[in-house]
């Protein structure tokens, strides 16, 4: 009477009973290794277990114990990842923050040097139209000293 769990490849089937003298070493074997009776929760009268898993040829109990340490493990692995995502994103959060606070920075040197740069044209632009008045005014000047002087000429 086996049955076949064909998805997995394991088949279960119920051990048959122990002989009374091998129950009895099984159980001060367990009761040596374990205490009271240890992480298993079954006791002498639960044997034989209701399914044993069969691995190849061999059964494997299930023993809880090895559940919750594996649960264990991984809780601790998960929590150590945990960790060091916390701290990586901590660090690229600190590196952003100096990131903008750079950014900031020249931003704030790059509008100066652009009001710098707005008040050189501002006196250049002042610059070349004193320069045009100013050959404006030498160009009359020059036009009322030949007349004066064509006068004086004149009038001599």
């Amino acid at each position: 009477m086996q049955e076949k769990n064909k998805c997995k490849g394991r088949s279960t089937i119920p051990p048959p009973p122990p002989p009374e003298e091998e129950r009895g070493q099984r159980e001060e074997q367990r009761l040596g290794e374990g205490g009271e009776g240890g992480c298993s929760s079954a006791g002498p009268d639960s044997w034989p277990p209701e399914k044993l898993v069969l691995v190849g040829d061999r059964p494997m109990a299930r023993n809880p114990c090895d559940l919750r340490i594996l649960l264990l493990a991984a809780a601790a692995a998960f929590i150590y990842i945990q960790l060091r995502l916390f701290t990586t994103q901590s660090h690229y959060a600190d590196r952003l923050a100096q990131a903008e606070k750079s950014e900031n920075q020249c931003t704030s040197e790059l509008r100066s040097l652009i009001d710098q740069v707005s008040m050189q044209q501002e006196k250049i632009v002042a610059l070349e139209e004193m320069k045009i008045r100013q050959d404006e005014e030498r160009v009359h000047l020059k036009i009322l000293i030949q007349d004066l002087e064509s006068m004086k000429l004149l009038t001599l």
